[in-house]
This record gives structure tokens, C-alpha cells and sequence, in this order.
């Protein structure tokens, strides 16, 4: 493993200049037993070592906020002789020792869908020459092969940086390392499934926000659980199944455990997918409970049954949020207000609000910052069905946002597109 960090900074100095490399077509490709699948466009691509390299480039362009030329570089690496996985991160980041000495921004550990042992880094910022570098390290381990995946970003603009970030995760879902594991796919273990139906809980706590202070944050946990052993976090739009499909980090896999022929299941395994590197978080918890209410370990969730088509209300729900704080030289606060009528003929009004101020004190003087706006009053009809609201605007345009009673037939609040709307007097 000693041979990575002047490898990988002969790769760096591949990217600085110019080389002439190939141009990365989708497509499987398979390196030292290890199966992965390339970007289809915009990235080229050197083979070399029993590695491959692929570089984008982005040129300098004021106009699109680039105020100087960006690169990227994502390179692929199987070793035969992967030990050490945590040694080998180490080894990895030793090209950038600044990177190395740093606390990871994100550092995320876990299993693949195909059950091998992932774990990502990501570390950010150093200067080589004089371009400022941050690298993002993906390892997959299993039986001594491990696939290690680095993607070195240098002056790229936030868009750019997201595109580099897609193609690199898309690379990571991609690793399989037999012909019978197939790319990132939920698929429910063995013995998965046997709950249907979509359940809530309200949870409240205090988060710190960017201004140096606290927010109190509550909400309407949702878990929509379909008995095939998927489950989602968020309300789908459709099947469950379909929505996993297209938004996998909403989703993961359940199946109950233990019990026997006279007892119930007392424990629930749920792998759920932590971020977009396909990595799945496992746990396990006490479960007990049945069609209205279930018990995962100390939270109680309770079963939200859908609504009528046809369901109307009548009344005026406020949205609310507000964030703030200080520090010993600055303070500031957001908010956002949305204002929703709702009549029993199907009609519906929306409006709503947001302002912003901040403040710093300077060694001469205290600098404010503050501004307010309006969102222009719509209006139109809305239907609702099932676990949707349905909003058509007068010039036809329709927008569906998910919607649920956690009071069953109590409209004192309802949840909308997972924001709160509390009922007004």
C-alpha cells in the first residue's frame, strides 16, 4: 500500500497539465476481478498501472460565476492486498498531508447493497500549487479486495462541484465484485416485509443553526412501510417500490426477527440508505405493535389512514419558520410565513412571506443588512386524494404536495409536504 501516495501524485500531476486521454463512454468495465461503470459523458479517461483516470476540465468563465478554470480528477484504484482498510485511508490522504491532519467534513461508514464494507470520506482544503484542493476517498472492501475511488476537486465552482460529486457517487453505487451482485438496487433480504400501511410520529429538538444560536425544531415523522420489506421515509407519490427506485436516500429495507411459534416478532432490522453513495446504515431495535400503531424501539408511531377523494376543508392554516442567533461580534435571523385557505366549494388561497437581517461589528463601526419579501397571492381550486393535495392555479398550472392528518379527523393541523400548518382561530 506504501506505493499509493506517489502514484496517486503522479495522477495529480497528470490533471495539472495536459495530457491526451480518451474520451469516457457508459460502459462496464472490469479491473483486478472488481466491476464498476464509467460516466457517458463530459469526462476522459487513461488506463495505466491497473487503474483507470478520468479527468474533467471546466474553463473560466465570469459570466457563469467561474472566475478561474476548474478541474477535477476521479481516479480508480482495485488492490488485492486490502488488509488494512482503515490503513489504507490514511495512506490515501497522506498525498495531501494539510487533508490528513484535517477532521472529515463528511465521513460516513456502513454496507453496500451487496453487503460489503464501505466507508467514505471527504476532506477539504488544501493548496497545490496554488490551486485550493479538496478530496473526497470512497473505499469498498470484501475477502482482502478492496476497490478504492478518489475524487480530487481543484478551483471548481459550486455547480461544477456538484456535477464531479454525481459522477463520483455514481461510480461508488456501481461497485460489484462478482457476476451475481448486480449496481445500487434495494433489494429486501430474505425473509424481509409483512407491515403495510404509512405511520407518523412527532419528534421535537434543538438544532443549531448558522447563526450561532438554537432552533427548536418539530416535526411529523413519516414511515411508509410496504409489505414487500421496503420502506420509505417520506410520503411516495406512487408505490413505494417506485418511488425507492427513482429516490433510494428516502428509502431502506425491514424485516422482523425473532419470535417463535406461539410469539410475535420482537425485533425489527432496518438498512437504510445514509447518503448518495448507496451506504447502508443497519439497525436494530425492540418492535412490538399491529395495523395502527407500532413501537420501534422508544418511539410510537401511528397509523395515518388516507383521505376520501373528494375531501374538502374550510378554514386558514399558517406555515411558520423562523432562525436566529448571535455571537460575541455578529447576529441574525431568518423567516418564511405561508398562509393557506382552504374552502369547502374547492377553492384555495396562498400567500406568504420571508425576511432576513444581519448584523456585524466591526473594529470601527457595526455593519446591518436587512430586507423583506412578499409572495404574490395564488389562488385556484384543489382536490384531494389518498395522501395528496392537489393545487391548480388559475392559469392551470398544478402542483401535488404529499398531505396528512397526524390527528386522525382533526384538521387542527395538517402536514404538508412535511411542513406544519396550523390551523388559525
Amino acid at each position: 500500500m506504501s506505493k499509493f501516495p506517489g502514484f496517486l501524485r503522479s495522477c495529480l500531476a497528470c490533471l495539472i497539465c495536459v495530457l491526451p486521454l480518451a474520451d469516457a463512454h457508459a460502459e462496464d468495465v472490469t479491473l483486478s476481478g472488481v466491476t464498476f461503470s464509467l460516466p457517458d459523458t463530459g469526462w476522459e479517461r487513461q488506463e495505466g498501472s491497473g487503474s483507470i483516470i478520468l479527468r474533467r476540465t471546466w474553463d473560466r468563465d465570469e459570466a457563469a460565476g467561474r472566475d478561474e478554470a476548474g478541474a477535477a480528477l476521479i481516479q480508480i484504484l482495485p488492490v488485492t492486498n486490502a488488509t488494512d482498510f482503515d490503513a489504507s485511508f490514511d495512506q490515501l490522504f497522506g498525498l495531501f498531508p494539510e487533508l490528513a491532519e484535517d477532521d472529515p467534513l463528511i465521513d460516513s461508514e456502513g454496507r453496500t447493497v451487496n453487503g460489503h464494507d464501505i466507508r467514505v470520506e471527504l476532506r477539504c482544503c488544501t493548496s497545490q500549487q496554488d490551486l485550493t484542493v479538496s478530496a473526497t476517498l470512497a473505499g469498498i472492501a470484501t475477502e482482502g479486495l478492496g476497490q478504492y475511488i478518489m475524487l480530487i476537486e481543484m478551483e471548481l465552482h459550486d455547480e461544477d462541484s456538484e456535477v464531479a460529486e454525481a459522477a463520483f457517487s455514481d461510480i461508488v453505487r456501481s461497485v460489484r465484485f462478482s457476476s451475481d451482485e448486480e449496481a445500487f438496487a434495494l433489494a429486501p433480504p430474505e425473509g424481509a416485509g409483512g407491515l403495510e400501511g404509512i405511520y407518523t410520529t412527532l419528534t421535537s429538538t434543538l438544532m443549531p443553526n448558522v447563526f450561532g444560536g438554537l432552533d427548536f425544531v418539530a416535526e411529523n415523522r413519516v414511515l411508509a412501510l410496504d409489505p414487500g420489506g421496503l420502506f420509505s421515509t417520506v410520503i411516495p407519490a406512487g408505490t413505494i417500490p417506485d418511488h425507492c427506485a427513482s429516490a433510494p436516500t428516502d428509502c431502506g429495507t425491514y424485516r422482523l426477527l425473532g419470535g417463535g411459534v406461539f410469539s410475535s416478532a420482537d425485533t425489527i432490522e432496518m438498512a437504510e440508505v445514509a447518503n448518495q453513495y448507496g451506504i447502508l446504515e443497519v439497525s436494530r431495535e425492540r418492535f412490538s405493535g399491529g395495523k395502527e400503531q407500532l413501537v420501534i424501539g422508544d418511539t410510537t408511531y401511528d397509523r395515518v389512514p388516507p383521505l376520501s377523494a373528494g375531501t374538502t376543508f374550510e378554514g386558514t392554516w399558517r406555515f411558520f419558520w423562523a432562525s436566529s442567533g448571535m455571537t460575541a461580534t455578529s447576529s441574525g435571523g431568518v423567516s418564511s410565513e405561508r398562509i393557506l385557505t382552504l374552502t369547502p366549494d374547492g377553492r384555495f388561497s396562498l400567500t406568504g412571506s420571508s425576511g432576513f437581517m444581519s448584523s456585524f461589528d466591526g473594529a470601527d463601526a457595526t455593519t446591518s443588512v436587512a430586507g423583506a419579501g412578499a409572495d404574490p397571492l395564488q389562488s385556484g381550486t384543489y382536490r384531494v386524494e389518498g395522501y395528496e393535495l392537489m393545487l391548480t392555479g388559475e392559469d392551470g398550472q398544478t402542483v401535488t404536495q404529499s398531505l396528512f392528518l397526524p390527528e386522525p379527523g382533526s384538521d387542527e393541523l395538517l402536514v404538508i409536504g412535511g411542513d406544519n400548518y396550523l390551523k388559525e382561530e
